[in-house]
């Protein structure tokens, strides 16, 4: 099937497409998804491939609550950066990194550390791939670590501001994760930004606890959800 369409039925998919978002936005979608196509191309990378649960090599005992891997869409996630007006000093963190899109772009970017994490070995060493891959096409300053760890065991640092994660996991695991982020916070109080994309589980944000307010975009027919705080309300 062509690459064009994330590994899906292409018919299957614009049929879902115009039912669930409307014709402008399956317009935006597939422009977005053609360019999704040749952004691999143009870079040296291999990140569009989507991964089926059942298939992703892992031995954490999360396996089970693992959604599909897919690369999240280049162009509108650059374009939310800069509309955000996201600081470069602070540390980035991708959630479930997968093959890496995210963090090459968050490099790019210029945040001054990035670090992808994710639980299946195969995606981690596919992620180092592309970072050399894209490095000899793009000068990058930005500190990159790739983590083979589950998410729920990843210790969050004081130096990491915003957050990333693109569905990858249940409403279980996503509790967990903004529980350890709520003790990163109470140990090392500052504003973070958490940056959802396709926010299935908004109501586990919102219970949560560690967030002050959130905004919602659609950029390119991608929706994005980004949760903020006020860096000192977070309490024991």
């Amino acid at each position: 099937m062509p690459k064009l369409f994330l590994g899906k039925n292409p018919l299957r998919w614009l049929m879902t497409t115009l039912r669930t978002k409307g014709p402008l936005r399956a317009v935006k979608v597939m422009w977005h998804a053609a360019l999704d196509a040749s952004w691999d191309f143009f870079h040296g990378t291999e990140t569009l491939t989507r991964i089926a649960p059942q298939n992703l090599e892992t031995d954490s005992e999360n396996k089970s609550q693992a959604t599909y891997y897919g690369a999240t869409r280049a162009r509108p996630l650059v374009q939310l950066f800069h509309q955000l007006g996201l600081s470069r000093e602070g540390g980035f963190v991708d959630f479930g990194s997968g093959k890496g899109r995210v963090i090459l772009i968050a490099a790019d970017y210029g945040f001054k550390k990035v670090v992808g994490i994710d639980f299946s070995e195969p995606l981690c060493q596919q992620a180092r791939t592309n970072l050399e891959a894209y490095r000899r096409r793009r000068k990058l300053t930005s500190e990159v670590i790739i983590v083979h760890s589950d998410v729920v065991r990843y210790a969050i640092k004081a130096d990491e501001t915003t957050f990333f994660l693109y569905d990858p996991f249940s409403a279980e695991v996503l509790a967990k994760v903004l529980e350890n982020l709520r003790a990163s916070l109470i140990a090392h109080p500052r504003r973070i930004q958490v940056i959802y994309n396709s926010p299935r589980y908004h109501e586990v944000m919102e219970r949560s606890g560690v967030f002050t307010g959130n905004r919602h975009f659609v950029i390119g027919g991608n929706e994005f959800c980004v949760y903020e705080n006020e860096g000192d309300h977070v309490r024991a």
